[in-house]
């Protein structure tokens, strides 16, 4: 299992109205199989999720979070990728849709897998656009 908190905050002065078409929160682990080296690690999505449902949008400078637990479904520990996906507009101009991408790698200590070692620690991803 994974705790993930997404926060995001408006630091403009106009409000954003956020679309959740296409908005949310991917989970990713290492395939099995890598290229040799040297190569990017792929990922395969494993889970993905809605985030901040409950809000139509974000006011200047109002901050707004979410919190997901995930059950991944891994047989052992690994790490995990994280991709978050924020669409918004901003309500004062017509037709500007954003899109902000934000990824980060959880490591294996930051998994809830119920053993005494499984850490709880918050891991944060920030974007800026």
């Amino acid at each position: 299992m994974l705790h993930a908190r997404v926060t995001v905050k408006n630091i403009g002065a106009t409000d954003v109205e956020l679309l959740q078409e296409g908005t949310g929160l991917v989970a990713a682990t290492m395939d099995q199989e890598q290229p040799a080296p040297p190569a990017d690690v792929t990922w395969t999505p494993v889970h993905a999720s809605s985030i901040l449902v409950d809000h139509q949008w974000i006011e200047p400078h109002e901050t707004i979070s979410d919190d997901l637990l995930l059950r991944l479904g891994l047989a052992a520990p690994q790490p995990v990728l994280l991709r978050c996906v924020l669409r918004w507009k901003w309500t004062s101009r017509s037709g500007d849709i954003v899109i902000v991408v934000a990824r980060k790698i959880i490591p294996v200590e930051s998994l809830l897998d119920g053993t005494e070692g499984g850490a709880a620690d918050d891991e944060e991803i920030s974007a800026k656009d």
